[in-house]
């Protein structure tokens, strides 16, 4: 299963839950990307702080939604029915 998180920035929420489903289930590909996104952002600073307390490294660049990536995703979960 592959499945795309997207958001607006890919700095904050679409990147937080690529890397709680990647802890929750490793062996499953998951990807994120924004809307509106420019490239190789890091994640903010309150996101990656948020993982660290749940144990877990946000190690992000962003990267806007691509065709390529639309149809590599198996499953796309939008963070609001905007991002749809």
């Amino acid at each position: 299963m592959k499945i795309l998180f997207v958001c607006t920035g890919n700095t904050c929420r679409s990147p937080m839950a690529e890397a709680l489903l990647k802890s929750k289930l490793p062996d499953v590909e998951v990807k994120s990307a924004g809307i509106f996104a420019a490239k190789n952002q890091r994640a903010s600073q309150n996101a990656i702080v948020a993982l660290e307390n749940k144990g877990i490294i946000l190690n992000h660049q962003s990267q806007p939604v691509e065709e390529k990536l639309l149809n590599w995703a198996d499953v796309v979960l939008t963070m609001t029915t905007g991002h749809k």
